[in-house]
């Protein structure tokens, strides 16, 4: 019990924030199935995918003023100051770095792709989002991910490395999900 609550107290002393949350199957309903397409609010061009993530457990990075939303079973929550000032979003669902864009941060689809050519990529797949694009490959190793975004005028950068494509797209999926809180 001292060794959980040392671990506790050391994530919120260096300002992370710890969440137990915990993923509920849908109850079955009668009403019929809801619809995929966007809601009037919604840009005619926003992503299906960003519009179905919406949906998910919510997850605030108050270090950035930004709340994504994660799909599945998230199981618990950790937020907390990450390498190079980055925010690492931890859950048992993947893991995600974001942060203002640095210096060797790709800007761009194509820089993205140069960029996976270093670390021998392939199954690349490239995707522009009305705020900025979404880029995967991997290595037959590590699935990764890099997301851009500007949201309130101000541009943010997902980094995602992940053993396996369902961790890597989920976190993909939280980063498209990001809005200004």
């Amino acid at each position: 019990m001292k060794l959980v609550t040392l671990g506790f107290l050391a994530i919120v002393a260096c300002g992370g924030t710890v969440v137990e949350t915990q993923s509920v199957a849908p109850t079955p309903s009668t009403s019929p199935a809801p619809s995929t397409t966007p809601a009037p609010s919604q840009s005619p061009s926003a992503s299906p995918s960003i519009v179905a993530v919406v949906r998910g457990k919510p997850i605030a990075i108050p270090q950035l003023h930004l709340a994504g939303a994660a799909v599945g079973k998230v199981g618990s929550i950790n937020v907390h100051p990450g390498a190079g000032g980055a925010t690492t979003v931890d859950t048992d669902a993947f893991n995600v770095d974001v942060n203002a864009p640095g210096q060797f941060d790709p800007k761009t689809i194509e820089q993205a792709r140069a960029h996976a050519r270093s670390y021998s990529g392939h199954n690349d797949r490239a995707e522009s989002l009305p705020d900025g694009w979404a880029f995967t490959f991997d290595n037959d190793v590590v699935f990764f991910g890099n997301v851009y975004r500007v949201i309130g005028g101000n541009p943010y950068f997902c980094t995602i490395s992940q053993p396996n494509a369902e961790r890597r797209d989920r976190a993909v999926a939280f980063c498209k999900s990001l809005t200004a809180r």
